[in-house]
């Protein structure tokens, strides 16, 4: 009879599918194949810092790769600690378990790179076959060889050639990856990945290395003059900045005593491309060695004209080390980068003047976001970014200047009837519905107490214009003689008196019929649609438009005080007049312009012959 209860509880091993596990770890874990290089680079690089860690060995740490592209073949070799048969089973030949690591507990050393103990993976990705002949420092007598054709199954024997302390690791390329023995194709990829490595790499027997680039925050404060350190700061910037022409830096550093560590250039480029303005580019360093190019959001969203180089050992990178973990301390950083982005574009104002008028002249337009985004860039150039307007681009102290102390904004878009207003008045219009122009506007109005015009709008309107009271008998004949359906007639005064007409659309008005239409009920969400509603007029009312109708004209006195005929027929040609001076391109006003000029030519017919025209 069995015992056991149905309800006893088992314990189980959980079970790996090694095959399937080093798929995906060899094969899925890594974007791009030429990452093998930078991993095993990297190895090499942390072997080298081991060596000098474990032993008093004197040596020149150095890492030679040699190309054979003939044969496929590419071989990495260094001059590091090597490793042992049993470090070889241990650490070579089992995944996830990485020297490296336990090193950094034991020593809590800075200078290593490795995390995971995935890198050498990367091998079996672009390789049919790879060899790997190790010297330990430990035992400098023996040199071992260990080959692989798949990752899973491999051999390790003593080598026939013995060697000095060190490893090279020998990659029979596939056919697929044998670009990565090509001499430029290797040179680009180690610039990019290992350029900040303090051990030097040799390609092929070139005297030079091909990592010989060092960082201008690496000087130490009395290397370099003042203006050899600027021109080394815009030389490095160019090396990361292929589109544009940086055109000044600003130096990234913790602060003292911060719970983080980074260091790093920020600069401002020249350029904006055609399809888009928003170029940051952001290239991080962790250890040494190059994880991204593409971690902009260590900058502003306005910041669309800057791109940086961040270094920093505090930073996490994700498992396949082609990205930063966005943690913490990614965002502690992120914050600090944001503040000297902002202290340093102030201090370039009074520190570089020349070069600050250059970066205005080129990047106004994301200065004016900038502006918005912080108190202090607004408070620092406000008085000398450029707002767009019917009159070209202009500070808003000579907007003032020129608009009688006001700040007129159209937000429509295709009108034309802004330009009226400034050919009319002579007020140049703000363009608000330019980038950041209408909140710009706005917000230096309010924290300066200047009234914000919104043309469209009565308030705006009322601005711009002087109302005059007349008697119910004027208004009633400028009713009947210049009014359309739809439109509210004004008596107003403006410069100059040659002008008699100025027809403006409700802007609330039309808003809300814009809201209103069938397909704004597809785009737009009920809760939106009901809220737009409740902050825009009623499209109940029939008016859509004012008429502002000069009194000061004497055009408009001759409309008032001539006979009926003369006055219809004056008032005919003055509305025609007044839509083909505007040539208004919006939809409601511009269908009527052709109606108007044909009345306006009858009038004027029978204006001369002195027949009367048609009621």
């Amino acid at each position: 009879m069995n015992n056991t209860s149905s309800t006893e509880i088992e314990i189980h091993k959980t079970e790996v599918d090694l095959n399937g596990l080093f798929e995906v770890l060899s094969r899925n874990l890594y974007s791009t194949p030429v990452v093998a290089v930078r991993e095993l680079v990297q190895n090499s690089h942390d072997a080298c810092v081991r060596r000098r860690l474990e032993t008093a060995d004197v040596f020149e740490p150095e890492i030679r790769i040699y190309t054979r592209p003939e044969k496929n073949l590419l071989v990495i070799t260094d001059n590091g600690a090597g490793l042992t048969r049993t470090e070889i089973r241990d650490y070579l030949a089992t995944i996830g378990s990485g020297y490296t690591r336990r090193m950094r507990r034991q020593t809590e050393s800075a200078q290593l790179i490795g995390y995971y103990g995935l890198g050498f993976l990367t091998a079996y990705v672009v390789a049919d076959k790879v060899v790997v002949e190790t010297c330990s420092c430990h035992e400098a007598d023996k040199t071992w060889k260990f080959v692989s054709t798949d990752g899973q199954r491999f051999t390790v024997g003593i080598s026939e050639c013995s060697r000095e302390p060190g490893s090279s690791v020998s990659l029979h390329l596939q056919q697929g990856f044998s670009a990565l023995a090509d001499v430029s194709v290797l040179a680009e990829v180690l610039q990019r990945y290992c350029c900040l490595l303090p051990v030097a790499i040799y390609l092929n027997d070139e005297p030079e290395p091909v990592n010989g680039l060092r960082p201008p925050w690496r000087y130490g404060p009395a290397e370099l003059s003042p203006l050899r350190l600027k021109t080394l700061r815009l030389e490095f910037a160019a090396v990361f900045e292929p589109l544009f022409e940086p055109m000044c830096t600003i130096p990234l550093r913790s602060p003292e005593g911060a719970g983080v560590t980074f260091q790093g250039l920020l600069w401002i480029h020249e350029g904006t491309s055609y399809t888009t303005t928003d170029n940051r580019s952001v290239s991080v360093f962790i250890r040494n060695m190059f994880i991204t190019d593409k971690a902009r959001d260590f900058l502003p969203e306005w910041a669309g004209f800057f791109s940086a180089v961040i270094e920093s050992d505090s930073l996490l990178p994700t498992a396949s080390r082609e990205d930063v973990q966005q943690n913490e301390v990614y965002e502690e950083i992120a914050a600090q980068v944001h503040e000297q982005l902002i202290t340093g574009l102030i201090a370039l104002k009074s520190a570089e003047p020349a070069t600050f008028k250059r970066v205005l002249s080129r990047h106004n337009e994301h200065l004016l976001g900038a502006a918005l985004g912080d108190q202090r860039l607004f408070d620092a150039f406000s008085e000398l970014l450029r707002l767009p307007t019917s009159e070209g681009d202009l500070t808003v102290g000579e907007i003032l200047a020129q608009s009688a102390g006001q700040l007129p904004v159209t937000m429509e878009q295709g009108g034309s009837y802004e330009m009226i207003i400034s050919r009319v008045l002579k007020k140049p219009v703000i363009y608000g519905y330019r980038y950041a122009a209408y909140a710009f506007a706005a917000d230096y109005a309010r924290q300066n107490g200047i009234e914000l015009a919104v043309l469209g709008t009565q308030q705006g309107n009322r601005a711009l214009f002087e109302r005059v009271e007349v008697d119910r008998s004027q208004q009633a004949v400028l009713d009947l003689l210049v009014r359309a359906q739809g439109e509210k007639v004004v008596p107003v005064r403006f410069q100059p008196a040659c002008i008699p007409l100025v027809l403006l659309p409700d802007e609330e008005v039309l808003l809300k019929q814009r809201i209103e239409s069938d397909q704004a009920q597809e785009r737009i969400s009920k809760a939106a649609l009901a809220l737009a509603r409740v902050y825009t007029k009623s499209t109940e009312s029939e008016t859509h438009s004012y008429l502002y109708v000069n009194m000061d004209s004497p055009l408009v006195g001759l409309l008032l005080h001539s006979d009926r005929a003369t006055s219809r027929q004056l008032a005919t040609m003055l509305r025609a007049f007044m839509f083909s001076a505007s040539q208004n391109a919006q939809a409601h006003l511009a269908g009527t312009l052709a109606q108007e000029l044909e009345r306006y030519s009858a009038a004027l017919v029978a204006l001369v012959t002195g027949t009367k025209e048609q009621e």
